[in-house]
């Protein structure tokens, strides 16, 4: 009799924890696609008669009104964007250069910021797969030919749990794998239309939804990344050009975000590394 009534409670636990999770991804998601929609008002009032037109490249400059909408954010507590949004990458997790330097020995093609764009891309599709079998997908969009060598595999798959739990982060510290501050600004600014491409490569790939699946929101911000992809990187070396260069990353992170949060947030789309799929 204990034994059935202690499995009742086990059950009415896992079963409360199922509903309190579920309340935080629609949180989640709520908070992406607001920040999103308030950040594209901004970035596309100023931008969007350039990234509409039938132009190769944008150029760019800064917003006006741009580094108060942030304020804004930050006040509402929403956002470490003083920590966050002034760093191109992820401080103790993922290393651009690092990547680098594995995408060298596997004599990869990709770009390293491409490659984490690819990465970004399946799994905002919700690429769903154990750890081979995504190797085996991911490695050939890199430009990368036979099958993946043994002692980089482990290395790979750890770059697959780092970016899906930066992706799933409720502080929304996800942040493209881009060239440090300290690099030339045409270098980052040409990293970050890489990993848009690469980001739009790897989304497409995955197979991830049907046209009329996709939401408004959806379509608005796969078609920014797409025009974004196209930028011009010869930008003004100065102080503008720094503030232009960081408010086009801030736009594509929260829209890589907001595109995650739809299609991925559910846990039964996603696979965290190391699952196996029966």
């Amino acid at each position: 009799m204990a034994f059935v009534f202690v499995a009742k409670i086990d059950e009415f636990v896992n079963a409360g924890f199922k509903v309190f999770e579920k309340l935080l991804n629609f949180v989640h998601r709520i908070w992406s696609q607001f920040l999103f929609s308030m950040l594209h008002q901004v970035l596309w009032r100023h931008y969007g008669p350039f990234l509409f037109r039938a132009e190769p490249h944008i150029k760019l400059s800064p917003i006006p009104g741009f580094a108060t909408s942030y304020g804004v954010l930050q006040c509402l507590g929403v956002l470490n964007f003083g920590k966050i949004a002034m760093s191109s990458q992820s401080e103790d997790i993922l290393d651009f250069y690092e990547l680098e330097a594995e995408l060298q020995k596997i004599e990869a093609l990709a770009t390293p910021s491409e490659a984490h764009g690819i990465l970004c891309g399946q799994l905002s599709a919700g690429f769903k797969s154990d750890q081979m079998v995504w190797l085996k997908e991911y490695l050939p969009n890199l430009g990368v030919k036979g099958e993946p060598w043994e002692n980089t595999r482990d290395w790979f798959f750890q770059l697959h749990k780092f970016t899906l739990e930066e992706l799933v982060d409720d502080q929304f510290n996800f942040m493209p794998l881009l060239p440090d501050d300290e690099d030339p600004l045409d270098a980052r600014l040409g990293a970050l239309a890489e990993w848009c491409s690469g980001f739009l490569a790897g989304f497409g790939g995955a197979g991830a939804r049907k046209p009329e699946e996709f939401t408004e929101d959806a379509l608005t911000a796969l078609r920014d990344i797409q025009q974004i992809s196209q930028v011009d990187p010869e930008i003004d070396e100065e102080e503008d050009g720094e503030a232009a260069y960081f408010e086009v990353l801030e736009y594509v992170r929260m829209a890589a975000l907001m595109i995650f949060t739809e299609f991925a947030l559910d846990r039964d789309s996603v696979v965290p590394p190391g699952a196996t799929i029966h």
